[in-house]
Parts: structure tokens; sequence; C-alpha cells
């Protein structure tokens, strides 16, 4: 039976070195035979196991009919693989995935029978192949998962890896090469095994009531628990006397704690601060698993100088040759407007833009407005069109439209009132997303800043259009004498820069350290099921 916790394997690796195929005997006895076509046309179970890369295996073994792992040269080859495949847990990977429980109970011994060696010797290729893909690619379909998930992932040719190994290739040095470059993939992965081995020391951690607001000098049930946690992740020293209030020191543990989650810091302990409390060691593994998995799904070339937008973070990050030289906070789609996951390119930058209110948008989000108040138009700068006739908005009973009903186009004119601020960043893609700036410049002051309906506002974006226009004899100057013209001008980008909007709910801060954001659109726990699922079926590259 599969295990669903964040235990995953603990014993398992312990379990392989006894049953000897990592300690066998060195004066094994190997059998060099031909592996024939049969062996794979049988079908795809295999010791009572399902070969997920038939098709790649099948290459392999037809041009290359002996054993690769069950020689003198293949064993200490085949050591390494099942170190290496009993450590995948720390890649937030189920080593049963890769045949581990199988080759344990059935490929052992100092002599093992032909056909029994062959067998083997296909799980093994599997396992090993298998595991290269979900390094390179990833193991579960992002798309699978959410429809708004829509990026390109990167699909890694791992067919020649069996070739290289039987050219005395280290199999382990292919798989590490296969792992995600990116710094926080290190840093993550380094904390799956720190983590799970304080789990046995955390405290009950039972949720705790979302209400009411706990301020300073009151007393609370919830404080000791919340003492406990704050101890456990070591915003609070062990040593702490509690008061039974909420007083000064334990304040300033919450302020620290706010701090670390990127969490407004105001030592109140209200929803947010209560909803990161509650977040489990278990959970925070779960999150950590979930998310290595993200930076597997991303292309491998993100780009000389690119840009980065972790919805989560609320943060744009602006890259040049691997080094971040650019970060602004971003506001993001709420909940039910979800900013989608892709990569395109800023191609055009257009200054004093209009807006074209979009037609769902128009309907749910305007048309109430426009029902209550006859001066909408006027004060916000709107004409109104059907088709390309301008329409007078004095003689339409805007209380019969509606869905289904709704026959016009709103545009806003540029202005300060417009929505799109002073710039706009054109990056194509399906779902109309743009970056841009605001005319609600108040919301950066906030935390947690999901607040738009998909796109993505920017916080002094003149900024980030010196940055992208900059090769193009565009400074500063230059822009805000565009911008002051109040005329609507498009500059084409020579050299369109990458944009990548992610979606990662652990990321390293400022200094290095591991650190969690709120799980925004409630997107890891699906993440964590289909991780644990195990290999069923034949895996496509």
């Amino acid at each position: 039976m599969v295990r669903s916790d964040v235990t995953l394997l603990p014993l398992l690796f312990t379990a392989c070195l006894h049953a000897s195929p990592l300690a066998a005997a060195e004066d094994e006895e190997f059998a060099p035979e031909a592996i024939p076509q049969a062996t794979l046309a049988s079908g795809r179970v295999v010791l009572g196991e399902p070969l997920a890369q038939e098709a790649t295996l099948t290459a392999y073994y037809d041009s290359n009919p002996n054993p690769l792992w069950y020689t003198q040269a293949g064993y200490p080859n085949r050591q390494k693989l099942l170190a290496f495949i009993s450590a995948s847990e720390d890649e937030g990977l189920l080593p049963q995935d890769y045949h581990l429980n199988a080759i344990s109970t059935h490929c052992s011994g100092d002599s093992m029978a032909v056909e029994l060696q062959k067998n083997c010797d296909l799980l093994l290729s599997d396992g090993f192949i298998t595991l290269a893909n979900h390094l390179a690619n990833g193991k579960v379909n992002p798309t699978s998962l959410t429809p708004e998930w829509k990026t390109q992932t990167k699909l890694v040719n791992l067919g020649p890896l069996l070739s290289e190994v039987s050219k005395g290739r280290d199999p382990v040095e292919l798989l590490a090469a296969l792992r995600p470059k990116s710094a926080d993939y290190q840093a993550l992965r380094a904390e799956i095994p720190k983590l799970r081995a304080r789990l046995a020391d955390a405290p009950p951690w039972e949720p705790l009531a979302l209400k009411p607001t706990i301020k300073v000098d009151m007393e609370d049930a919830r404080l000791g628990p919340i003492i406990e946690r704050l101890m456990y992740w070591g915003d609070l020293p062990k040593s702490y006397q509690s008061t039974g209030r909420y007083e000064s020191q334990l304040q300033e543990a919450i302020k620290h704690f706010q701090k670390r989650l990127s969490l407004d810091v105001d030592a109140v302990i209200g929803k947010s601060t209560l909803v990161a409390l509650n977040a489990s060691p278990e959970f925070r593994l779960q999150q950590l698993v979930g998310n290595l998995e993200r930076w597997r799904w991303l292309p491998e070339d993100l780009g000389h100088k690119y840009l980065l937008v972790n919805i989560p973070s609320f943060e744009l990050k602006g890259v040049i040759d691997n080094q971040v030289v650019l970060k602004k906070p971003v506001i993001v789609g709420r909940n039910y407007r979800r900013t989608p996951i892709f990569s395109s390119k800023i191609n055009n930058l257009i200054f004093n833009p209009s807006w074209t209110v979009p037609p769902k948008l128009a309907v749910e989000d305007k048309l109430p407005e426009i029902q209550k108040d006859p001066t909408f138009f006027a004060k916000l700068g709107i004409t109104v069109y059907e088709r390309d006739r301008v329409v007078d908005v004095a003689g339409v009973n805007w209380r019969r439209l509606g869905k289904g009903n709704f026959p016009f186009r709103l545009v806003q004119q540029p202005g300060p009132q417009n929505a799109l601020g002073q710039v706009k960043f054109m990056i194509p893609n399906t779902d109309d997303i743009y970056l841009h700036d605001t005319n609600t410049r108040n919301l950066f002051s906030k935390a947690e800043r999901a607040f738009s309906s998909g796109c993505i506002r920017v916080h002094k974006p003149l900024e980030l259009a010196e940055w992208i226009l900059g090769d193009q004899g565009w400074d500063m100057e230059k822009i805000q004498e565009t911008v002051d013209m109040g005329i609507t001008q498009t500059i084409a980008v020579k050299h369109p820069v990458p944009v990548h909007l992610e979606y990662w709910t652990v990321v390293l801060d400022d200094e290095g350290n591991v650190s969690y954001r709120t799980d925004l659109y409630d997107r890891d726990a699906a993440l964590w099921r289909a991780l644990r699922q195990p290999i069923t079926a034949p895996v496509v590259n």
C-alpha cells in the first residue's frame, strides 16, 4: 500500500541495503545474455511492476540486447542507482515509482537465474529513465490540476541516457544533471530532510479559531498553542515565560513571524496570521515537495534578460545573467479572477493607454456600478460604443441590460482616472493578460495584494519601462516627457523581454532563507495528492 503521509519511506533505504543489491559480493555471478524483444512485447508488467518507459526500453534493448546493470561493469552503477532512488524522497518524489520495492524483493542474492536477471535489468532501466523524466520534466502534468496553468514545460530527450550508461557514464551524474539548476531548488531540496527530521518534535497542532482577533494586552486561550508554535519555528526563545497576556516580547515574536511570511507586520494576531500559525510542519513539508515539482515544470532557459512574477509573493523580479537586478511589488488577480500561469514576451509598451473594458468585466463588475451612478461614464472618462458608433449613454435603459444582453463596448480614455495608469506592457497570451500601471496605487502598501481582475499591476512602472527600453535610448527623462504629453504612444521593444508568470508558495527571502507564502489560489493540496499517486500507466515523453 502506498503511504500518503509526509514520512514517505523512512526505512526503505535500510531495507534495500539488507536485501543486498547495494551490497552484493564482488564475485557475484553475471549472465550477460541478450534480452529478447519478447520480454518487452509480452506486456508492460515485469515482476509485478508496470513499465512506465516501454517505448524507450524497446528502442534501447533492440539495439543493445545485453543486460546493462547485471554485468561486472554494471554492478557499481547498479549500486549507485539504487542509492539515488532510495534518496529520491529528498526530491519530493516516491522511490517506489522507480521499482525500489520490487528490486529489493526480487533482485538480490549472489546468484540469480538468467530470466530473473533480465527482468531485473528491465526494472532498473525503467526506474532510471522514469526518475530522469521526473527530475527533468516533473512527475505531474500541471494542466491536469488547473486550467489556468498554461506554461509550456520543457521536454528533455531521455532516449540516449541508457546508451550513455552503457558507455561508462555515471548514472548518478546523469540524473543529478537533470535537476533544475536554480539555487531556490537546491535550497528547498535541502530543507526537506531537515524539516522531516523535526516532525517528531512538533507540539500538537490543532487548528486555532480564526476569530476573534488578538490585540495588545489581551488574554486569550489560544496564546498557549501560539507560543508553542512560535518556539517551534524559532520566532520565540524556548526560555520564554508566558504572562497569560499578549505582552511586548510575544508581540515582537509575532512581528518576526509575520515578517518571515510576508504578512502585514503589525503585531495583530488576525485572520491572516492565524491561518499561517495553523500551517503545521506536515503541511509545510507538503508545500516544499510541491514547489520542487513546480521548479521542474519551468523551462530550463528563461532567457538572458527576463521578468519573473511570483503570484503568491506579489513580486516581480528583473533578472540579467541569473542575477536579480530589479524587484517590484505587484498586485495580482483575486481568487475568483485568478492570474494564469504562462510564459510570453513583452514586445511593446503603450504610454498613456486607453482601456477597453473586457466584456465579462463590463457586465459583472461595471454594469452594477452604472446602474447605481448616472455620472459613472463622465466621472471615469468612459466612452460607450455599439460596434463603431458612439452611444448617447443617457438614452440607454441600463437596468434592462445584463449577461447575454450587453451590446456595448466600454473604452476609458487616457488620463488620471484610467485603470491602466500611465503605461501598459503587452505580453501576447490567450487570456488578454498584461502588466500595467494603476490609478489605485495605495493598494501597494498592503502585504497581501490580490485585488485585480487577473492582470498584473506594477508599482512604479515607469522604472520598469526604463529597464526594458534603456538599451533603446529611453531614460527616465524621455519617458516622463512622453507620459506628460498625454498622447497614446506605442513603443516597440527591439529585443522582446521574456516574462514568466509562476506560482511558488515556498521561496528564498532576501537573506537566502526558505520562506513560506500563503497558498493564494489553494493549489498546494491538489499538487501534493497528485505527487503521492503511484505510477500506474506508461509515461509518454
